[in-house]
């Protein structure tokens, strides 16, 4: 087991920012960057972003934190997760858990996902992400939230309750936008229901991601929908008909993996994807294309237990962290955090580390339309950062160049059960 550890220097406090007297932050480690690792590398971070990057004897700072030789990674950017910890996307205390437990997990931003929900539901929720989002920067970033339908074709449903499924009303989806306009990032649907082409276009020009999921489209069926402005994909070869057991459906997943437009994201768990997935998934579709996710549930993190969604139903994680439905094993999501996937990547699937820190930092960034300051180590962009031991798991978490969490004062944290 690595023993990396931390050394800090100076006195001035890295989680409290003064914008009178922003002082400087100097971090080294080992920095994965975009295409390579810099050995014995540092980081200047001024007023929260990254001010120079370089190796060798480092300049000058107010306080200094040494992980050699530990990594220094671009913080981990989860774009679909229902819950983590104590915390879900069911409510505005909810979604602050989540907030507050990311960073222990090397994640600073994150898009709460709500799924299973009637229209009041959605609405509530954008409620409740807005109402968080007005506490300003606690913990991981808000980034976004992500309505996993209620637009999905029941022959699809898979962990969702068919009961809030139903295809597109423009009435409906107008109050949804219009409640969203400042803080829905992604909507998940299915492009076979009517009406579907003319959502994805309102979704276009509202700038909110289109993703497909939980479909049976046709070939034909999902060039419309990338013509009309889809350019992701939900949990890539999850609810899409499965070849051995539905030969007489679509070959959904294929068709998406074939569209070069389309980003995928793929569960890192090795439950809900298989490495052959993964790596097929990556040969034919190349790295840039493919973004880690967790799919994760309440509880994610804690290691096991029996808890509700938000929907009421009631699940139990098992020994592989997968989260299933008690009344009838039906696989809902995952207790993953994204830091395990990413040791997954580059530990078990022959990805290096600066390949996965692109898919679960780089890619997801570039998916929100926030790439041009997030999600990479290089000068200009936000200082969000996890220093990893040598093993990949987190020692700290800096968002906006604040210390939000390290290991050495972790106190550990419970959830109720359900």
């Amino acid at each position: 087991m690595s023993t990396t550890g931390c050394s800090i220097t100076g006195t001035h406090d890295p989680t409290t920012r003064d914008p009178e007297h922003p002082g400087t932050c100097l971090l080294r480690g080992w920095l994965v960057l975009e295409n390579s690792i810099l050995e014995d590398g540092w980081i200047l971070v001024r007023n929260g972003r990254i001010a120079e990057i370089g190796s060798g004897p480092p300049p000058p700072a107010d306080v200094a934190f040494d992980y050699r030789p530990g990594y220094l990674a671009p913080g981990l950017i989860d774009i679909h997760l229902h819950g983590m910890e104590d915390g879900d996307a069911g409510s505005a205390e909810g979604i602050r858990r989540m907030r507050e437990a990311a960073p222990r997990h090397g994640v600073t931003g994150i898009v709460p996902t709500l799924a299973s929900a009637s229209p009041a539901g959605f609405l509530r929720f954008l409620q409740d992400g807005s109402a968080e989002a007005q506490r300003g920067l606690r913990g991981a970033r808000l980034l976004g939230l992500h309505c996993e339908g209620p637009h999905i074709n029941p022959v699809m449903a898979r962990g969702m309750d068919p009961q809030c499924l139903r295809p597109p009303d423009p009435a409906e989806d107008d109050e949804l936008l219009e409640h969203g306009r400042e803080l829905l990032a992604i909507m998940t649907l299915s492009p076979e229901l009517p009406g579907s082409e003319e959502l994805i276009r309102e979704l276009r020009q509202n700038r909110v991601v289109a993703a497909i999921g939980h479909s049976a489209a046709t070939r034909e069926q999902i060039r419309t929908a990338v013509r009309s402005g889809a350019s992701h994909v939900c949990h890539m070869f999850n609810a899409f008909p499965k070849r051995e057991r539905e030969p007489h459906l679509p070959d959904t997943a294929s068709y998406c993996l074939e569209s070069p437009e389309l980003t995928l994201e793929l569960i890192l768990d090795l439950v809900h994807v298989s490495a052959d997935q993964i790596e097929l998934a990556r040969r034919e579709a190349g790295i840039d294309r493919l973004v880690g996710i967790t799919d994760g549930m309440r509880g994610a993190g804690l290691g096991g237990g029996t808890f509700r969604m938000t929907d009421g139903r009631v699940y139990r994680i098992g020994p592989r962290g997968d989260c299933r439905l008690v009344e009838n094993g039906v696989l809902v999501g995952s207790a993953l955090t994204l830091v395990d996937g990413l040791r997954n990547l580059a530990m078990h699937l022959g990805f290096t580390l600066s390949e996965a820190a692109r898919v679960c930092s780089t890619n997801p960034a570039r998916v929100l339309g926030l790439a041009d300051r997030l999600g990479k180590i290089a000068s200009g962009f936000e200082a969000d950062l996890v220093a990893l031991d040598r093993d990949l798991r987190p020692l700290a978490t800096f968002v906006g160049g604040q210390l939000v969490w390290t290991r050495a004062h972790e106190s550990g944290s419970t959830a109720s059960a359900a």
